[in-house]
């Protein structure tokens, strides 16, 4: 039986060891499970318009590759953050630009 881990801040399917995350493009197959990090959901994409999706898009799948990839901490912590107002920064230029 697979452990579920909660959802997929992007996909909302269940984090399992087997997680194939069909909207980041992001496979997890053979890695061992996480516990994602509270931060990832602020990386979400869904809710914009597709305009602001194509900005924010390359930054939650950063974001989730970093998750899955570093080992948890202050300073894994502060980077998603930093990369979070990163991606403020770069959907509000885009949206000034308009």
């Amino acid at each position: 039986m697979t452990e579920n881990y909660g959802a997929c801040s992007f996909c909302d399917m269940p984090l399992t060891s087997d997680h194939n995350c069909r909207k980041s493009g992001i496979a997890k197959v053979g890695k061992p499970i996480y516990e994602q990090s509270h931060i990832i959901r602020f990386f979400s994409y869904d809710h914009l318009p597709e305009s602001l999706q194509e900005v924010s898009r390359p930054f939650g799948i950063l974001a989730l590759q970093l998750d899955m990839d570093l080992p948890a901490g202050p300073e894994k912590s502060a980077g998603l953050r930093k990369l979070l107002e990163a991606k403020d920064c770069m959907v509000r230029a885009f949206v000034e630009a308009q």
